[in-house]
């Protein structure tokens, strides 16, 4: 085959060679031995992944083994594993398409040509979805309204797509708040504005309410 095309072509197998067996296979011939592909078997399970004979020990994966001849290759079952999955991945799929379906508005990525607008009086509020009953076909929408006066920013227009969205009624009160604040606060720190506006610290884990060592002190 000539250097040239080893080194270029079969690149894997020369690396193989060399580093397992100290063959240069550009000079030396590549011997052909017995090798083991893949492991078959293991921990004896039922379907479920449960031992017959060990009392709570779960096996699942390449570990197990339920006597079905290549169950756990990698390349030979692509169908078996999107077949436990795909069910799952469509209901999923429904809960964004339905719930997207719900909100008559455009919102970042989400554009509607029908609703072309950001509607934050309407829909400033996240989607919940679940499927309430084993049988039903589409899932149950719910919402988790947003307090607008509790938000650091209120939201307004962010720098993307056309201006003219619907304002959340308390959007302009959380504004004139947040002004407020800062005029009395003229001066103050990033600390302290922090804490007068939106604390957050109280709702950390103790460990982490300390000050910011690597920035000398500094939140």
């Amino acid at each position: 085959m000539g250097r040239q095309h080893i080194e270029k072509r079969p690149r894997e197998v020369k690396e193989i060679c060399q580093y397992f067996l100290g063959i240069e296979p550009t000079r030396e011939l590549i011997p052909v031995r017995p090798a083991q592909h893949y492991s078959m078997g293991g921990i004896r399970t039922v379907h479920r992944g449960e031992s017959p004979s060990f009392k709570g020990l779960f096996a699942c994966g390449e570990a197990a083994c339920w006597d079905m001849h290549g169950f756990n290759r990698l390349g030979g079952n692509p169908e078996l594993m999107m077949a436990y999955r795909v069910r799952r991945m469509l209901k999923l799929a429904l809960c964004v398409v339905y719930g997207a379906l719900q909100r008559t508005e455009s919102r970042g990525a989400h554009f509607r040509d029908a609703h072309p607008r950001r509607d934050d009086r309407n829909w400033l509020k996240r989607t919940l979805a679940t499927w309430a009953k084993p049988g039903d076909t589409l899932p149950t929408p719910d919402y988790e309204s947003i307090d607008v006066m509790k938000m650091e920013m209120p939201p307004g227009w962010r720098g993307y797509g056309p201006t003219d969205h619907i304002d959340h009624p308390q959007t302009e009160v959380r504004r004139e708040a947040i002004g407020k604040i800062r005029r009395q606060m003229a001066g103050a720190g990033p600390e302290e504005l922090q804490r007068a506006i939106m604390p957050f610290r109280h709702l950390l884990p103790g460990s982490l309410r300390g000050r910011n060592a690597r920035l000398g002190g500094n939140d």
